[in-house]
């Protein structure tokens, strides 16, 4: 017994080792632009600043356009803020188009309207071709209509800062990287949003060691969230685009393994000052949300996963277990609850979430966790009132 709780203790404070780690690579958002004269005609990765002037674009004679790439099914209740986040940027050289999935909440005429107020393009997606799935398949849309030589695809629930763009101009200078990805800040609305949206953050900022992944680029060391992901063109021409992750569920995850496998550097990163995002907005899309990312993201393989959600429990629902009759289990209890605290502060969640509903959204979850498993197992995943089929999705190997 003592063993195994000096092992979670030691597995606790590793953790909190990521986490401050993880937290120190936030990217600044203040980036000094001064970019007001500058044209931008042609663009090449060699006229970008160095590394060391990351926060002055004002050397550039001539600016890459970015492409703000927006995939949007049924977010009536997003994508106004989204538009209006993206033409708030102080980047000069950018467009955005929207690609309408086949709304059916009124997403498209809201977009008809807001292109009254911004210049904007709407291009709708066409039907489903045979073994796509529908967000790979209207990015690859997005692509084919985009003139940028920077594309970023966003979700339609992101709100971009308005230094964001700027800051990824910028940061496709360091070690000459073909992708950028970055998990924006998360903002929770309900209950259960506040409960289980900021574990996601959690378990992904307490388990992947941000410049461990940026540094040995392998495939099996990667993180990658399509609410934030940004390719070059040459880059993104290299990998096939979403063509080769057509039938992927978590297509974000697989183009960025494939992306490595083909030699294209990635570079994540904290997007706290980037971006923000609402990933959910109702107890039903947090189910169906964490039941179509947690299988798959660990892998979907089911032994594996089985243990990873037993150390999971070990770790963070075990000590609430054992220590009212272990005394040496309230240290791996009290250091649980301040790494959950500390992951808070660092990443604007609620504290008083994290200080008195800690065991509650342990346990969340882990049954979130098991949901997804039998979901994904028995081909029913749910998203955007679409069935996903997870028997027939090829995997990149």
């Amino acid at each position: 017994m003592g063993l195994l709780c000096f092992l979670v203790t030691l597995s606790i404070l590793a953790m909190f080792v990521v986490l401050l780690t993880n937290a120190c690579t936030a990217p600044r958002a203040n980036i000094k632009s001064g970019l007001e004269s500058l044209d931008s005609d042609t663009f090449s990765l060699n006229t970008l600043p160095s590394r060391d002037s990351l926060l002055d674009l004002s050397s550039i004679s001539n600016l890459p356009l970015v492409t703000i790439c927006i995939p949007a099914r049924n977010e009536i209740h997003n994508v106004e803020r989204c538009i209006e986040a993206a033409f708030s940027t102080t980047y000069p050289n950018f467009e955005v188009i929207v690609a309408d999935d086949s709304s059916t909440d009124g997403t498209l005429e809201l977009l008809q309207e807001l292109t009254k107020k911004f210049p904007f393009h709407i291009i709708s997606a066409p039907p489903l071709p045979t073994g796509w799935l529908g967000k790979p398949h209207a990015c690859h849309e997005l692509s084919k209509s985009a003139r940028g030589d920077i594309l970023l695809f966003i979700d339609a629930d992101v709100a971009l800062a308005s230094n964001g763009v700027t800051w990824l101009v910028s940061t496709f200078t360091k070690d000459k990287v073909g992708l950028v990805t970055a998990f924006p800040s998360q903002t929770c609305g309900c209950f259960a949003e506040k409960i289980a949206v900021p574990m996601m953050d959690f378990l992904v900022y307490t388990l992947v060691p941000i410049s461990t992944a940026n540094k040995l680029q392998h495939p099996t060391l990667t993180a990658a969230t399509g609410q934030f992901f940004a390719f070059t063109r040459e880059a993104y021409k290299k990998i096939g685009g979403h063509c080769a992750v057509k039938s992927e569920i978590l297509e974000d995850m697989a183009l960025a393994r494939h992306a490595k496998k083909l030699g294209v550097s990635a570079f994540l990163a904290n997007g706290t000052e980037v971006a923000t995002a609402r990933m959910y907005r109702s107890t039903k899309e947090v189910i169906n949300g964490f039941a179509k990312h947690l299988f798959l993201g660990f892998g979907s393989a089911t032994l594996p996963y089985i243990i990873i959600l037993s150390i999971f429990s070990l770790l963070f629902l075990i000590p609430f277990v054992l220590a009212p009759f272990y005394s040496i289990w309230i240290i791996p209890l009290i250091l649980g609850w301040f790494l959950r605290l500390a992951h808070a502060a660092l990443f604007r969640h609620s504290l008083i979430i994290a200080l008195f509903a800690w065991p509650l959204s342990a346990t969340i979850v882990l049954v979130l966790g098991i949901i997804s498993w039998y979901r994904t197992s028995n081909g029913q995943l749910i998203w955007r009132d679409r069935s996903i089929s997870t028997r027939t999705c090829d995997r990149i190997t």
